[in-house]
């Protein structure tokens, strides 16, 4: 699963927050961890960038409840913030479609979010 997020210059950082239905969120500030009943899904590599100068920009997971978002070190924002989550899951297979329903709700949220 790939997404990204673009935060504008004058937009609210914490206006970005991703609400997870059906699986328990774990993070450890660099990290985020899906746990479901069928496998997880691992958030181990934030990237956040400026989208002009490319340059990285220090962040981190933040989670309450069911809810993540993100933290970003102060900085000088005149340009488009890039949020890079890289998304991956150690197991997609199994004799029931949960974690495809999972994964289709969460794509759905995004995709609403985003828009």
């Amino acid at each position: 699963m790939k997404y990204e997020y673009y935060v504008h210059p004058g937009a609210d950082i914490q206006d970005v927050q991703v609400q997870v239905v059906g699986a328990d969120l774990l993070s450890n500030r660099e990290n985020l961890e899906l746990l479901t009943p069928l496998g997880n899904l691992k958030d181990d590599q934030l990237l956040v960038y400026g989208q002009k100068s490319l340059s990285p920009i220090q962040a981190s997971f933040q989670v309450q409840d069911d809810i993540y978002s993100f933290n970003v070190d102060n900085v000088c924002r005149d340009e488009t913030m890039v949020i890079d989550p890289i998304v991956y899951s150690t197991y997609l297979a199994g004799m029931r479609v949960d974690l495809l329903h999972l994964l289709l709700l969460i794509t759905l949220e995004l995709l609403m979010r985003q828009a």
